[in-house]
């Protein structure tokens, strides 16, 4: 990695030990991802199966509550750039949600919690950088 600057929008980071490797695919990791075969590509290789954060800029729009996710091997944080988002997380004790109201605000999602984004009534997207171990992620897409 270079000392120019990164832009989590277009490219991620994946950082492991003591190396920070840029995820040249950005956002288009995503299809690889979330497919039930195994991933093909060694940055998704590297992704799925070695201990390490993925770093990441996502959009949350009214669809995104749709995408949930539970990241068994470590907890995950998301911190807000732009607008509000809440953030839906799924206990065996009920649901509770963490509201993310100011640029700045962080949620730190537990290992092995079902989680999503959501906007709150009269928001159209927001903004949020993400730090996850991502490790064995699972994915659950519901309507």
């Amino acid at each position: 990695m270079t000392n120019a600057p990164q832009n989590l929008s277009a490219k991620y980071l994946f950082l492991t030990g003591p190396e920070a490797v840029v995820v040249e695919e950005g956002p288009a990791i995503w299809t690889e991802l979330m497919s039930a075969s195994s991933p093909a590509s060694q940055i998704c290789k590297r992704l799925t199966q070695e201990d390490g954060f993925l770093v990441i800029e996502m959009t949350v729009t009214p669809d995104s509550g749709k995408q949930f996710e539970l990241h068994p091997n470590g907890d995950e944080l998301l911190m807000l750039i732009e607008g509000s988002a809440d953030i839906v997380l799924e206990f065996e004790s009920g649901t509770k949600v963490c509201s993310l109201r100011r640029v700045g605000d962080v949620c730190r999602i537990p290992r092995g919690t079902w989680h999503t984004q959501r906007l709150p009534e009269g928001v159209e997207k927001a903004r949020i950088v993400g730090m996850t171990a991502g490790r064995g992620t699972q994915h659950d897409i519901r309507e």
